[in-house]
């Protein structure tokens, strides 16, 4: 993902619409080409640095001089010495370089939020690119130069941000509404199953994936041999998508439009949680009842009895945007697995990758699992990608035994209770009953899903606001999701009115 997509991404998912998004970048891509470490070229010369090294001398301590030498930096060419001082404690509080782009994204967010409430506004609710352009120009950057010649060069930058990203969003469909959403093992689950009896409609499409129109879309048949056994749990990575807020959504939108030729999994997982595709016999709602896990197609071993496709759960889980973001996603991945274990009975061992069937294919046994699923073969598919993150055997492992082991936590930790955990009840988007609150706090962060382990898409101001759904997660009593959609709060700062 590119600098800009990254960032267009981030500003959208904070609530400001595609106008205000646009016209913001068209001001930062004006004050520092989207360079997060851009020091302003006059001082360049002057200090005797250059971005780079101004950067890491700021970083390291060795200069001094940051907040008061009246110099442009970053995105949003901060200078005067009280912002600079307040992006620098940021900074250090985050642990993050000052020239971090996500951090200043997060700072430039909490400035509006805090400092300039009007700008906010207006790139939230703006109805062209030039009203939002022209409200960052003059009451948040404030140039020397505000002519109207600048004000439209500035907006046709943002222009083309518009053309190139917004139009795309204009042309998605809604969104998917699951049937039913419930907790696993702390990550948010969007139960939206393939319904027995669908059929292929699209013939062309049947097609391509090897059927015919009125074919049956899913095998239709419960793991091993029809007893709905689990015996393994199979990861997977697929690819992060570019301007999506929840990936697991678009795959799964993909999958009900006959997109994804004759794949089928029980899980797509991202950074905002999961979503459930076909039964895995979890007991956790009413359409994916105990021992009802069926058959999925992900593993290209075809119907063999012993194979991937007819005896293991499978799990996409989308990476490749940040680090920050393939931590988060990577992390629900590893607790769906461990509570997909631990409710089948199953060791660590019974974790695999997709490598692990290609490797049996192929009729190559080891006796070490963790070589199994590491092991390439030449001309098949290299699979969880991300996870191994490298083509080097021998890292690949390291890096998959990494990721077992947080698993494995999360196991031990499921098998050490004294019984099994009650999993939160299922509820459906109906069955909950909204209701109002008042937030007392001030920059209340906004989080993409419930915990403080899903990243910050803004601030919330005190006020009344209204909550649509509540889950349990991490740092709070309770989470709550707001009615705009803009994300989830803690409701330990906001009280029922």
């Amino acid at each position: 993902m590119t600098t800009e997509e990254k960032i267009y991404r981030r500003l959208k998912a904070a609530g400001l619409n595609d106008f205000g998004v646009s016209g913001a970048m068209g001001n930062l891509f004006a004050e520092s080409g989207l360079r997060s470490d851009n020091l302003q070229n006059s001082f360049e010369k002057k200090l005797g640095y250059t971005d780079v090294s101004y950067t890491a001398a700021v970083d390291s301590g060795t200069y001094t001089g940051f907040v008061r030498d009246g110099a442009g930096y970053g995105l949003c060419q901060w200078t005067y010495w009280s912002r600079k001082q307040n992006l620098l404690a940021f900074a250090k509080t985050a642990k993050k370089s000052i020239g971090d782009c996500d951090m200043q994204l997060d700072f430039f967010l909490k400035e509006l939020a805090e400092s300039y409430p009007q700008v906010l506004a207006v790139l939230k609710t703006a109805k062209s690119v030039r009203e939002a352009s022209d409200a960052m120009l003059r009451k948040f950057e404030r140039p020397a130069d505000q002519s109207e010649a600048n004000c439209k060069r500035r907006a046709e930058y943002g222009q083309k941000y518009y053309d190139k990203y917004a139009k795309k969003e204009e042309t998605t469909v809604a969104k998917l509404t699951p049937n039913a959403v419930y907790t696993m093992n702390g990550v948010t689950i969007n139960e939206k199953i393939i319904p027995d009896g669908t059929r292929w409609k699209d013939a062309a499409k049947a097609k391509r994936a090897g059927f015919s129109a009125g074919a049956l879309y899913k095998k239709q048949q419960k793991l091993s041999g029809g007893t709905g056994r689990v015996a393994f749990v199979t990861i997977h990575n697929t690819n992060d998508l570019a301007n999506v807020y929840d990936d697991g959504e678009q795959y799964t939108r993909a999958t009900y439009n006959e997109n994804m030729n004759s794949s089928r999994v029980h899980f797509y997982v991202d950074d905002t949680g999961a979503w459930q595709n076909l039964r895995a016999g979890t007991g956790l709602c009413a359409a994916d009842p105990a021992g009802s896990a069926e058959v999925a197609w992900h593993s290209g071993d075809g119907s063999v009895a012993s194979g991937g496709n007819m005896t293991s759960l499978s799990m996409e889980i989308i990476m490749g945007e940040t680090a920050a973001h393939d931590q988060i996603a990577k992390d629900n991945g590893a607790k769906i697995a461990a509570w997909l274990l631990w409710k089948n009975g199953l060791s660590i061992n019974a974790l695999v990758t997709h490598t692990y069937w290609v490797n049996k294919s192929a009729g190559k046994r080891f006796s070490d699992v963790d070589e199994q699923c590491c092991n390439p073969i030449s001309g098949k598919k290299w699979c969880p990608s991300y996870i191994f993150a490298s083509n080097n055997k021998a890292t690949a492992m390291k890096n998959w035994k990494a990721f077992k082991a947080l698993v494995k936590g999360y196991l031990d930790a499921l098998n050490g209770g004294a019984s099994a955990p009650t999993p939160a009840p299922p509820h459906t988007a109906t069955a909950f009953e909204a209701y109002k609150v008042r937030v007392t706090a001030t920059n209340l962060n906004i989080r993409k899903g419930a915990g403080t382990n899903f990243a910050s898409v803004g601030y919330i101001a005190p006020g009344v606001y209204t909550i649509v759904e509540e889950a349990d997660g991490k740092s709070a009593t309770r989470w709550g999701k707001l009615k705009s959609g803009k994300g989830w709060i803690s409701l330990d700062y906001a009280k029922k009115v």
